[in-house]
């Protein structure tokens, strides 16, 4: 709900954002704690041929028995598309980078299949990536 996201942007993240950017222990900030468990795998991406909302990578790289999407699994039902996670997770960074230019800003991936090339794994949050979401 980009309404809501707009709201949290504004009125929490920064503030917190201005409140915090100065303070000595702080070393980056960290969008999502393993967002790979709200992936919707059934969804298909809107970008066909995109390779930055192709699940294959993702899914070749974990194995069959470690699966991104787990949140649904559990019961839960919270699940998105790698599209709608990426415009997610750049929106606040953007938001981040507008009131905190000296801090990182990352994704705490739950493995290295979705930030790295590594062993078959892709990049899903790269900036070229999050630029195309």
């Amino acid at each position: 709900d980009d309404a809501a996201l707009n709201a949290f942007i504004e009125h929490a993240l920064a503030p917190l954002a201005i409140k915090l950017r100065a303070h000595p222990a702080l070393a980056m900030w960290e969008i999502v704690n393993e967002p790979e468990g709200m992936l919707n795998l059934d969804v298909v991406p809107s970008g066909i041929g995109n390779p930055c909302t192709d699940l294959k990578p993702l899914l070749q790289c974990a194995g069959p028995h470690n699966q991104p999407g787990w949140n649904r699994r559990e019961g839960s039902n919270c699940s998105v598309s790698m599209q709608r996670l990426q415009r997610f997770v750049n929106r606040q960074a953007a938001a981040l980078k507008s009131f905190d230019g000296s801090h990182l800003v990352t994704v705490g991936a739950w493995s290295h299949c979705s930030v790295s090339a590594a062993a078959e794994g892709f990049s899903y949050f790269s900036d070229a990536c999050l630029r195309l979401a």
